[in-house]
């Protein structure tokens, strides 16, 4: 896609977080693929948490001006990953907790929070829509409270988000 028109370039961070490793990151540019970046981000994920070495996969879609080098591009990801870092983690956190809770759990049974994750609704469902597809995840219902206190469920692909009611303080 050089010279697309546009006098902009997507750039893409996928970063890993593996159960015992520091994250592991990699940045693509448009051009450098043979596949638009959003398809790119869904091949990812169907190879995504398929066994206990693979983890959650956490994705940085941005756009620059011009036509970026591969180097200006990963030092952009890099300090975008770096301001990320702490929801980035709080995402992983929230993963490896409630997958360390699938062998606990009956199946169906219900896992939920009971504080709200310093998280957004939107970091919360991509950590759950990946979180379901984890090997040991067995048709559980998932509830997680987003840090302006909404909920989130999830029990396989059926995603939920409503406000918690009557709750004091809650916006």
């Amino acid at each position: 896609m050089i010279g697309n028109g546009t006098g902009k370039t997507q750039v893409l961070r996928s970063t890993m977080y593996g159960p015992n490793l520091e994250p592991v990151s990699m940045v693509a540019r448009e051009q450098d693929m043979t596949e638009p970046l959003e398809q790119v981000q869904e091949a990812l994920l169907e190879v995504g948490p398929d066994n206990d070495a693979a983890g959650l996969i956490v994705f940085d879609l941005f756009t620059m001006q011009g036509e970026p080098d591969i180097l200006e591009a990963t030092l952009v990801a890099t300090e975008r990953q770096a301001q990320r870092h702490d929801r980035e983690r709080n995402m992983a956190m929230l993963y490896y907790f409630d997958a360390a809770q699938f062998s606990l759990v009956s199946e169906g049974g219900t896992l939920t929070a009971t504080q709200p994750a310093p998280l957004s609704v939107d970091e919360i469902c991509a950590t759950l829509k990946q979180l379901v597809k984890h090997p040991h995840y067995r048709d559980h219902l998932i509830v997680a409270i987003s840090e302006d206190l909404q909920i989130i469920t999830i029990r396989g692909d059926e995603l939920r988000v409503g406000r918690v009611p009557d709750i004091e303080g809650a916006p």
